[in-house]
């Protein structure tokens, strides 16, 4: 939490938009594991460095 939170507004807001655009629920937690890895990783954002 303390990585999503430390995130600019914008990046936070293009995450949660992103992952609730999915039609499908499958969809939407492939995309929430992929955020959740980007916020572990630390120098990721929307798969760009």
């Amino acid at each position: 939490m303390a990585a999503y939170e430390a995130r600019a507004s914008y990046q936070r807001n293009d995450y949660l938009g992103w992952i609730n655009r999915a039609k499908r629920d499958d969809t939407k937690q492939r995309r929430l594991e992929k955020m959740l890895r980007e916020l572990e990783a630390g120098d990721v954002y929307m798969n760009m460095r």
